[in-house]
């Protein structure tokens, strides 16, 4: 599976230190998993339509 935000990777959410006012969140990156960024996950599906239209007119 691959996963992808804006800001690639992860960060720690600790609620109670965001809540506190003593830590930042950065927007649009995830609170879960590492993700790849915007730009990887263009670059990969340019690849993938690539790879299946080269399929297809191999047929």
């Amino acid at each position: 599976m691959l996963e992808s935000f804006l800001v690639g990777g992860a960060q720690n959410l600790d609620v109670a230190e965001h809540a506190a006012g003593r830590s930042d969140l950065v927007y649009g990156q995830s609170v879960t998993d590492a993700c790849m960024d915007w730009d990887v996950s263009a670059s990969v599906l340019e690849q993938l339509a690539a790879s299946a239209r080269k399929r297809r007119q191999s047929k």
